[in-house]
């Protein structure tokens, strides 16, 4: 796949965008899920190595989360430049 945007025609930037808003969304929702899972697990069973592993994955996710956020921003500049011209 491409991944220099200014090659990209109009409608695969906007699927890339289309593609890129879905994983971000599944990330926050599994950071929560992770947060939620770890609260719970701490709350029910006491303070274990298993209530410490979601929140071991949790950086993972922030860091995927602001790196998708920047491919984002390059898509939708991308679109603006196409539609521009």
């Amino acid at each position: 796949m491409k991944t220099i945007y200014n090659e990209m025609t109009l409608q695969e930037l906007k699927k890339q965008e289309k593609t890129v808003k879905t994983v971000r969304s599944i990330f926050i929702g599994l950071s929560i899920l992770l947060i939620a899972s770890s609260i719970f697990l701490i709350t029910k069973e006491g303070f274990s190595t298993i209530s410490v592993v979601p929140i071991i994955f949790l950086p993972m996710y922030v860091l995927i989360h602001f790196l998708s956020a920047r491919n984002l921003k390059n898509i939708q500049a991308a679109i603006i430049k196409k539609q521009s011209k």
